[in-house]
């Protein structure tokens, strides 16, 4: 009887958020106590938080919301398209261009991350306090903030049967080798290893924040308006007393209007949408830092030619990993793509591609992501597109090329015939001495095979000293009150880990600040 009465309380509850959307949605003034812009990990996180402690919260998001009977994942155009930020077109430039990929869409990137749960490393956390002054993060505050991360979203380790042979054949170099190494620890319980993380789960088995932290806000009385884009922020003399957003079809063409009045503005429309509104708005921006210090995990990549099938989109795309000695801000994961992405690392015209795409099924794939020492910016492009500039520091540029190496050493250890180190103009090479001689230490970036990176962070970054950051140690907007930020923007420098889980912690954090005013 009384889980009767529990679950009609949450009905009810959810009624009452999804009437609050619906109002918006026809454009109606909306007043709530806290209004989270952007429904990702920093987002959902914030929304559960504020609405268990008693407020009524309403969540804009500019995407979509989709089921996992939507995403079939055998369409890429499909799902980028519709879960991507500029249609799975945004880059940044510089002496590379290359792919900045990031989610658009209710449980923003947690819904085509591949669901990788790292906790920041306890020197990041020392390194924070001691040079932005952020007092508070502690291992003692954020073990328990971990904690209850990881039981909400179901992080478990990655299970050998659905990691499969790129992922096991990696572990196979890493423990020939001597390195430390292991299965990745992932919020997919439900896993099946079908492989396309990136395109939306079609299992419903990846347990992206719309399934989990915003599922529980809903059920609390939060209501979320997917297809709402903020327009501008309202501003009382230096208090944000809400915004005005637009309201979008399915193509993303405006279709009407909405003011939402709020005691609390929350923007977590991450590292790149973030600064865009402020910047947009002209708010926060007094101390010059609005879109700068942008950071970021740039990638490399190494392919390998195995005598057994190894089928590497077949699996978790991202299950295992390996440290690289006296390499810190290196780490070494396997990844998997699609067919066709395969094909454009290996083709050549005519019938020497052809014979190479044959390789296809014993090929092998890993790579290496770097905490980076470089510096970008976010600036304000046409319309909502941003503009974003990044050029790879020389250490950075030195530790890739490093990595490469150790790319190289683990897939031979592996039991590679072939290796395919990543730098464009360079061929499958048949031993070790071959492929590490082809990695000399002076190739430029622009070699470079496949530039990729992950993770904008920094933006917008928190620092105690209100002249050398954009938040203050609370997560509030410089020179305003009831304006917050909780996404990576916030991040005073690189993580070096993927920074899902240390991003629901920090809001989780912040937002009980907020709920305590």
């Amino acid at each position: 009887m009384r889980e009767a009465l529990v679950q009609l309380g949450a009905s009810s509850l959810r009624a009452k958020g999804a009437e609050v959307a619906e109002r918006a949605r026809r454009g109606d003034r909306v007043t709530v106590d806290a209004l989270i812009v952007g429904s990702g990990a920093g987002g959902a996180a914030a929304a559960r938080t504020l609405t268990r402690r008693g407020l009524k919260v309403l969540v804009l998001e500019e995407g979509r919301r989709f089921t996992p009977a939507e995403f079939t994942g055998r369409n890429p155009a499909w799902s980028l398209t519709n879960l991507y930020r500029d249609k799975g077109l945004q880059t940044f430039q510089g002496p590379v261009i290359a792919p900045l990929p990031a989610g658009r869409v209710v449980g923003g990137s947690t819904v085509v991350n591949s669901a990788i749960c790292f906790r920041a490393p306890s020197k990041r956390l020392k390194d924070w306090r001691e040079s932005a002054g952020l007092s508070w993060l502690t291992d003692e505050r954020m073990t328990p903030l971990y904690d209850e991360v990881e039981r909400t979203i179901a992080v478990v380790e990655t299970n050998p049967s659905i990691a499969r042979n790129n992922n096991l054949i990696f572990l196979r170099g890493a423990k020939a080798l001597g390195l430390p190494h292991g299965f990745i620890r992932r919020n997919a319980p439900g896993c099946n290893g079908c492989g396309v993380c990136h395109l939306g789960c079609p299992s419903g088995g990846k347990w992206s924040v719309d399934k989990n932290f915003l599922a529980d806000a809903e059920d609390e009385g939060c209501a979320v308006v997917p297809q709402a884009r903020v327009a501008s922020l309202r501003m009382d003399g230096k208090r944000c007393v809400g915004v005005e957003a637009e309201l979008l079809d399915q193509e993303g063409n405006v279709t009407g209007t909405t003011t939402v009045s709020a005691g609390s503005v929350v923007i977590s429309a991450g590292s790149v949408g973030t600064p865009l509104i402020l910047l947009r708005n002209d708010i926060g921006t007094r101390s010059g830092h609005v879109g700068e210090h942008l950071s970021m995990h740039p990638g490399v990549s190494s392919l390998g030619v195995f005598n057994e099938e190894v089928k590497a989109w077949s699996g978790v795309p991202q299950g295992a990993w390996a440290a690289i000695p006296d390499e810190p801000d290196a780490l070494m994961e396997t990844f998997n793509v699609t067919l066709d992405i395969y094909y454009r690392f290996l083709s050549t015209p005519g019938a020497e591609g052809l014979a190479r795409i044959k390789k296809s099924n014993n090929i092998g794939s890993s790579g290496a992501m770097l905490r980076d020492r470089s510096v970008g910016k976010v600036a304000a492009g046409s319309g909502w597109r941003a503009n974003i500039s990044y050029t790879m520091h020389e250490e950075d540029r030195k530790l890739a090329i490093r990595a490469m190496k150790w790319l190289v050493k683990l897939q031979f250890a592996a039991g590679a015939v072939e290796v395919l180190p990543g730098r464009k103009g360079v061929d499958f090479q048949k031993t070790e001495a071959a492929a590490l001689a082809s990695l000399n230490d002076d190739f430029p970036t622009t070699e470079f095979l496949q530039m990729y990176a992950s993770h904008p962070m920094g933006t917008c970054r928190m620092h105690a000293d209100p002249a050398q950051g954009v938040v203050d140690l609370e997560g509030r907007v410089n020179g305003t009150t009831g304006l917050y930020i909780m996404d990576a923007s916030i991040f005073p420098s690189s993580l070096g880990v993927n920074p899902q889980m240390t991003v629901m912690a920090l809001a989780m954090h912040l937002a009980e600040g907020i709920a305590k005013a």
